[in-house]
């Protein structure tokens, strides 16, 4: 990540702010860490203090992440004969650059935004699975394709195949 001088400088002068409004002396600690790092251009950890200024999450791994919570609703929803534990939303790995972004955005679809459009599913807590499941989502949403996509209620045999795809 680069920032010109003026960026830091601006940076530098929130985080000064954050810290003679904050209360808390953790957020203070932070915005003296922060203050320390801009000002003295300390760039590789520039990502942890200004962690919105990245690229962001494309368009094609947000819909990915819609389409794995949908087919965890559509399997939820089916009912099954299933262990409900087997159902249970696993979540994303929070070590991951590329699941943290996941896991936050999933977080936001079924916590945050006011529609709460994933109420149905059971989320660990954080949305941290503590291990890679992007991959294994993607393997369950290639065999609930090469079903052909159904969207009726799911038999408890396809349930079981989208699962055991996933190594679920």
């Amino acid at each position: 990540m680069h920032l010109t001088r003026v960026e830091r400088w601006i940076l530098c002068n929130q985080y000064r702010i954050i810290e003679l409004l904050s209360k808390d002396e953790h957020e203070k600690k932070r915005a003296r860490e922060a203050q320390n790092v801009l000002e003295n251009g300390y760039t590789l950890l520039y990502r942890h203090y200004c962690p919105a200024y990245d690229d962001g999450m494309s368009e094609e791994l947000c819909r990915e992440v819609l389409d794995i919570l949908d087919l965890y609703r559509l399997m939820i929803n089916s009912r099954p004969n299933i262990p409900t534990n087997r159902l249970r939303f696993p979540g994303f790995d929070g070590n991951d650059e590329i699941e943290v972004r996941c896991l936050d955005f999933a977080k936001f679809f079924c916590d945050e935004q006011e529609s709460k459009r994933y109420v149905e599913i059971q989320r660990p807590d954080d949305f941290n699975s503590h291990m890679p499941m992007l991959a294994r989502y993607r393997a369950m949403l290639d065999e609930w394709r090469r079903m052909g996509s159904p969207m009726e209620p799911l038999t408890t045999e396809q349930v079981e195949r989208i699962l055991q795809a996933g190594g679920l």
